[in-house]
Order: structure tokens, then C-alpha cells, then sequence
């Protein structure tokens, strides 16, 4: 469980005053341009600017990170991407023991000494986006970020044979990593302003492929997006989980065919539609239709002993009296 803190006062005054000019980090940078320390802020920091860009990483409390006219939550499961001339501020909750790394780096000077040329390492241009101050990497991404962090901090502490190229090599990995996770984000960005069209093209292939292996993996790579945009997508355009649609139309499909094909045993409808055994099917069923696909059966051949041709399966009315064709709501079924 997550620890639960105070609600934090931020001091008004300090938020009111003019930035400083960070002078400690500009003179490290004159001699080195990068500069790293690990430390445990045990006072609130006044506002201030400074060259090149700032990278913050909470290891353990939380504290408010005032930048430009937007304010942040921090944790350990974020880290902040700050443009030195933007005025910034941090305040860390005294309550508990606050403890971060901290990465500052003048890019321009960086990239002049290492002749990058056209290279994106060091880029940092989409941090001009206020929206890109702080970043949530997934865990193994930000393992990989902490620990480079913490070796570029050991370089600069004990600065045996070679520390500046090492130390220089760990911002470079972690500028790489930071931008590939920003060229993702983008591309997942875009990817989720155009989910309808997704959805519906998914959609689509399920119910002509209810008998294949629509497993989430198999299908997110069918349509070149990641499983999770995909869970994210089905929660909010059909407000299921895509695990839960899919069982939903197998289980509407397994209905028509109980209907109209009385030949065919309920092993046998399991397996046309992708169940992997009829005791899933079972299961399934009755999890969706309060009965098994025996009892389903039975109780329709009852009420319509006249079955319908196996033409008319598509125009069949569901056990509401409407075409299974229209968009179907969750709230009728009870899934588990």
C-alpha cells in the first residue's frame, strides 16, 4: 500500500520572490559541463534559474516542484525534465525523509564539445513542453535511468582515471533513453487521438475470427499498437476490458448457434469459436447468460420449437428482442 502524507502547505512568500541566479550549479558548470549530486533536502528551496536543463529523481518522500506557473506532485515514480531558465522551485514534505538525484547540464556547451552535429543526444527540445516536465517511465525503463544516475554520481564523487568520459557517456545513455520514451509517448499520443478508428477496425476482425487465437498480444501486434494502448482503447470507447469483449462475443455467438444448430454438440460450438474446452465455454456462459448453454438451449427450444435457418443467423434478435448487431452495453451482463 501506498504511504498516505500530510497535506502540504506551500510557503507564499518564497513562491512570491524573485529567481535567483543558481550560482553554486553555474560554477560547476563553468569547469564541467555536467554536474550530479545525490542529496536529502531537509528545507524548502527558494526559486531560481540556472543554465541548460535539470533532471530530478525522487528516491524516497515527496515534495511540490514549483516550474514556471505549474505545480507537481513528486514521488519516487516520477521523475522531472526542468529547463534551467524557467524559474523553479522545490518543496519537499519535512514530515519524512526526502531523498533525490539531481543532474544539471549545460546541452549547448555539451554538444559543441562533443561534436554531435546532427545527432538527437542531448536533445532536449520537447522539454519545452510543460506538458514533458514530468515523466513516468515504466519501472524498467526508470530502473535503467536510476541506475546510470547513480553511477554518473560515483564518477564525479571519486573521479578515478577517465571520470569525465564516463560520467559524460552516463548522460549520454540517459538523454538516449529519455528521448526514446518521449518518441514513444508521442507515437502513443497520436496513435490514441485515432482510437475510434482503431477500436472499430478491431472490432471488426474479432467478429469474423471468433474460432482464432485473439489473445491480446496476438491481436495488439496484428494492428501495430502495444497491449496496453489497446486495454486502454476497449475501456473507454466500449467501457470492457478487451478480454472481457471478446468473451462477450463469443458467448453472443455461441448463442446463435445453440439456436439454429441443434446438430452441433456444445463441445463442438466451444471449439468453432475459440473456447479451449466446453467446461471454459460452461463457465463463460453462465457467467454472461446466468445459465449454462445446455439449459440455454433447452429453454429456447421450449419458447421457439421451429428453429431459424442457418441464413437468417445474422437478423436473429437477441434475448431482448433486438438484433445482436447493435453496439451491446456491459451493464446487461454480468461478467466476472
Amino acid at each position: 500500500m501506498g504511504r498516505s502524507f500530510p497535506l502540504m502547505k506551500i510557503d507564499a512568500s518564497l513562491l512570491n520572490d524573485s529567481p535567483l541566479w543558481n550560482r553554486e550549479v553555474a560554477r560547476f558548470l563553468h569547469d564541467l559541463p555536467v554536474y550530479s549530486r545525490q542529496d536529502n533536502l531537509n528545507a524548502h528551496r527558494k526559486l531560481h534559474v540556472q543554465p541548460g536543463f535539470e533532471i530530478d529523481i525522487c528516491h524516497h518522500g515527496r515534495a511540490i516542484v514549483v516550474i514556471g506557473d505549474r505545480t507537481f506532485v513528486q514521488s519516487p515514480d516520477c521523475l522531472f525534465v526542468i529547463p534551467g531558465h524557467v524559474p523553479h522551485q522545490i518543496y519537499p514534505d519535512l514530515s519524512v525523509p526526502y531523498r533525490r538525484t539531481v543532474i544539471c547540464f549545460d546541452d549547448r556547451t555539451l554538444r559543441n564539445r562533443l561534436q554531435l552535429g546532427e545527432s538527437n543526444a542531448l536533445d532536449f527540445a520537447w522539454a519545452a513542453d510543460p506538458g514533458l516536465y514530468r515523466l513516468r517511465p515504466e519501472s524498467g525503463l526508470f530502473l535503467q535511468i536510476k541506475s546510470l544516475s547513480g553511477q554518473m554520481c560515483e564518477e564525479l564523487n571519486r573521479r578515478a582515471s577517465g571520470w569525465e568520459t564516463m560520467a559524460l557517456s552516463h548522460l549520454l545513455g540517459i538523454s538516449v533513453l529519455l528521448n526514446r520514451w518521449v518518441e514513444r509517448h508521442d507515437r502513443e499520443s497520436r496513435n490514441e487521438r485515432e482510437l475510434p478508428h482503431y477500436v472499430i477496425r478491431c472490432c471488426d476482425y474479432i467478429a469474423t475470427h471468433l474460432h482464432e487465437d485473439l489473445s491480446l498480444p496476438t491481436v495488439a501486434k496484428l494492428f501495430s499498437i502495444s497491449p496496453e494502448q489497446l486495454i486502454r482503447s476497449f475501456k473507454r470507447e466500449k467501457g470492457m476490458t478487451f478480454y472481457q469483449y471478446v468473451l462477450l462475443q463469443r458467448v453472443l455467438a455461441s448463442k446463435k448457434l445453440l439456436r439454429i444448430s441443434p446438430e452441433l454438440s456444445v463441445t463442438e460450438i466451444a471449439l468453432v469459436l475459440g473456447f479451449h474446452s466446453s467446461s471454459q465455454f460452461s463457465r463463460s456462459f453462465r457467467a454472461i447468460a446466468g445459465c449454462t448453454p445446455t439449459e440455454y438451449r433447452a429453454a429456447d427450444k421450449r419458447k421457439n420449437p421451429n428453429p431459424a435457418r442457418p441464413g437468417e443467423l445474422a437478423a436473429l434478435p437477441d434475448d431482448n428482442g433486438d438484433s445482436d448487431d447493435k453496439a451491446l452495453s456491459l451493464s446487461q451482463f454480468a461478467l466476472t
